[in-house]
C-alpha cells in the first residue's frame, strides 16, 4: 500500500497518502486484536476472528486490483 499513493498523487497529497496509510496501519494494530478478542470472548473460538481478518485482506486486495492501470501507470 505504501506505493499506491505516490502513484496516484503528486507533491503534497502524495505525503498526505502516506500518512493516510500510515495512520490506517496504526489503527489496524489496536483493532485487530481488539476484534480478535471479541470475537473470541462471543464465539470461544478464534477462528472466527482470524476469517475476519482474513476477509479484510481480501478485500483490500479487490480494492488494489480493482484501481484501473491507467490511474497506477502514469
Amino acid at each position: 500500500f505504501w506505493t499506491l499513493p505516490t502513484a496516484l498523487l503528486a507533491g503534497d497529497a502524495a505525503a498526505t497518502g502516506i500518512a493516510v496509510v500510515n495512520s490506517i496501519g496504526n489503527l489496524a494494530g489496536f483493532a485487530s486484536p481488539f476484534a480478535v478478542g471479541w470475537l473470541l470472548d462471543r464465539t470461544g473460538s478464534t477462528d472466527t476472528g482470524i476469517l475476519a481478518l482474513a476477509l479484510c485482506m481480501v478485500a483490500g486486495s479487490a480494492l488494489v486490483l480493482a484501481m484501473p492501470a491507467r490511474l497506477v501507470d502514469r
